[in-house]
């Protein structure tokens, strides 16, 4: 999506659009997903967001993102998270003098399976935990 399209977009195109992110390709993408593996967005309405680098289906307002789009997108975030997560874990070892024994995930992106493989590959020896409803609306 270019620069800015997505602030250009209505309050309730915004709200509609984030929600299909967090309930579909958010939470279901992993690393090992097919190739041929895409995800359907429904854009709100065409004539608000300029033409994008995605494919669209025909008049239907649809964005298609392949699982090749969403690697790139989460490899660029995951990292990040990681980084923070080893900061935190290197706090507690320094005001506790002890690792800590679970790393707790929640919220709407702590169901996202890329970035639990991500946590359990860099944190191996800590327990990492995801209820089942990690993200609660």
């Amino acid at each position: 999506m270019p620069e800015g399209s997505f602030d250009r977009l209505t309050p309730w195109a915004k709200s509609k659009l984030t929600n299909y992110w967090k309930q579909g390709p958010s939470r279901e993408y992993e690393p090992n997903n097919r190739k041929d593996k895409s995800w359907i967005l429904s854009v709100p309405t065409y004539d608000e967001i300029p033409r994008m680098e995605f494919q669209y289906r025909g008049k239907n307002e649809k964005l298609k993102l392949a699982a090749g789009d969403l690697k790139s997108i989460f490899s660029t975030v995951v990292p990040g998270i990681v980084r923070l997560v080893q900061r935190q874990v290197e706090a507690i070892i320094e005001s506790t003098g002890t690792s800590p024994q679970v790393i707790l995930l929640v919220g709407g992106f702590g169901e996202n399976r890329f970035l639990l493989a991500e946590l359990k590959r860099a944190f191996s020896d800590i327990q990492i935990l995801r209820p089942k409803d990690a993200c609660v609306e």
